[in-house]
């Protein structure tokens, strides 16, 4: 094929989906507190999928405000930057292994993992 050689090329078999609530508390028109809860979901496009790994970590200067989190560890282990473990939220980096999909079996839908 005419791919970039950087694994990226042809079709995907999983979409990535974000999502973020805010929780705030005021009094009157002042803001008191606040929390953002986001939640990284894959979306599998068919019932059959490869295997897939990746890692990922939170960039940039806003990653210091990273208080928890909390991987799904069926799929997913924290890593440092050099590949150690880490708890520093500003460091926080992830280790992501999604098995092969076989399309077989009741579970094996277009769940989100």
């Amino acid at each position: 094929g005419s791919g970039s050689g950087d694994g990226l090329s042809g079709p995907g078999h999983f979409n990535i989906m974000v999502v973020e609530s805010v929780h705030a508390s005021f009094q009157g028109p002042q803001l008191k507190r606040y929390s953002i809860v986001g939640e990284v979901r894959l979306i599998p496009l068919s019932a059959s999928s490869p295997e897939v790994d990746f890692c990922f970590r939170f960039d940039g200067e806003k990653a210091g405000l990273v208080k928890a989190a909390t991987p799904n560890a069926k799929f997913t282990e924290p890593i440092g930057e050099a590949g150690h473990d880490s708890s520093a939220s500003s460091e926080a980096a992830f280790r992501v292994h999604v098995p092969p999909r076989s399309g077989e079996g009741a579970s094996a839908g277009r769940a989100p993992i």
